[in-house]
């Protein structure tokens, strides 16, 4: 618990003290997974992450996801499948049990700062429904 003084060096305690008591021993896992396994029974999911986000990244996000609920842990094992826009590679994805798993190369944790291009053709091909099991605008090079 923490005894409401503003301490220095952790911004999340020093600036909501209120918060962090509500959360305090919370890794999220308590409060969203049960979330997203009832959602993701209804409603498909993508999750994302830039291939350098040193805050999550990927390490995060599949660690996250190992945590759901079978099959939806499932993306982990699938085959990776290079992304492209424009004939460029920009990242992989996995398909799931009614999600997609996205990496984003050269982006860090505001992937849609750090590469709009790929991150409008990632939604767009999310909701088009245009991912699937085989690499998406893939042009040879001549």
């Amino acid at each position: 618990m923490v005894d409401g003084t503003k301490k220095t060096g952790d911004p999340f305690t020093s600036n909501n003290v209120e918060v962090y008591n509500a959360l305090e021993g919370d890794n999220l896992n308590s409060s969203s997974l049960g979330y997203v396994n009832s959602v993701l029974k209804e409603i498909k999911g993508l999750f994302y992450a830039g291939n350098f986000d040193a805050r999550n990244g990927i390490i995060g996000q599949n660690t996250w996801i190992s945590s759901l609920d079978s099959p939806y842990n499932s993306v982990l094992e699938a085959n990776r499948n290079i992304f492209y826009v424009d004939g460029q590679p920009v990242g992989t994805y996995s398909l799931g049990e009614n999600f997609t798993a996205v990496m984003i190369y050269f982006s860090g944790t505001y992937v849609s700062h750090w590469t709009p291009a790929s991150t409008k053709s990632m939604l767009d091909y999310f909701f088009e429904g245009k991912f699937s099991t085989a690499s998406l605008d893939y042009k040879p090079i001549n």
